[in-house]
């Protein structure tokens, strides 16, 4: 920093308001500093305004869930789904085949609960699931399969993303229709289309 001598030019309060005065009319730094922040303004405007309009434009055929719920009351649900490649599929929920049980995920009641149920004398769509399993159905060349929701899973995970092209796939609770009424509970079935 310089050090002041005797003469030395120190400018007033009346300097400086014309020094500001001038700034505002474009001269001087402070002029700069305003083209910047309006040119720096207008680039961040421009970059939102960009980003709103891809996100509205968005095709609908990115990656999205095609969800049914599947009440445990009700016997064989049909459920339509798009054509197109399925990315995954998934579930969420519970849901029990009788009051007091633990309620159960797509695998069906377990453990106590199922050797409690072995006992029934009705029975069920699929003998080799467990009561309470979630059931899918669907034709693929004029033959319909009928599979436990995890032997349905397991085949999907290990093919990876696969094209939907049958339509409709039917989905119920592994119970006999005569026993439903007292059913609680809904599981939720997700499938995720890529684009």
């Amino acid at each position: 920093m310089k050090r002041l001598e005797p003469g030395d030019w120190l400018p007033t309060v009346a300097d400086r308001r014309e020094a500001n005065w001038k700034s505002r009319q474009g001269h001087g730094p402070a002029k700069l500093a305003v083209q910047w922040r309006r040119t720096m303004r207008g680039s961040v405007l421009i970059s939102l305004r960009v980003a709103i309009i891809s996100l509205l434009s968005l095709s609908p055929a990115m990656a999205s869930d095609v969800c049914h719920d599947i009440d445990s009351t009700e016997g064989w649900q049909k459920m339509v789904f798009p054509d197109g490649p399925v990315e995954d599929i998934r579930s969420t929920g519970f849901w029990s085949v009788e009051p007091g049980l633990t309620p159960a995920g797509t695998q069906g009641h377990g453990a106590v609960d199922a050797k409690a149920l072995e006992a029934r004398a009705e029975t069920r769509p699929d003998i080799a699931a467990a009561y309470g399993a979630l059931l899918v159905r669907f034709d693929v060349a004029d033959t319909t399969l009928v599979m436990p929701w995890t032997k349905f899973h397991g085949a999907i995970q290990q093919a990876g993303t696969f094209n939907m092209d049958v339509g409709q796939i039917h989905f119920r609770i592994n119970e006999g229709d005569m026993s439903l009424s007292d059913n609680s509970g809904l599981l939720t079935i997700c499938f995720r289309y890529g684009d």
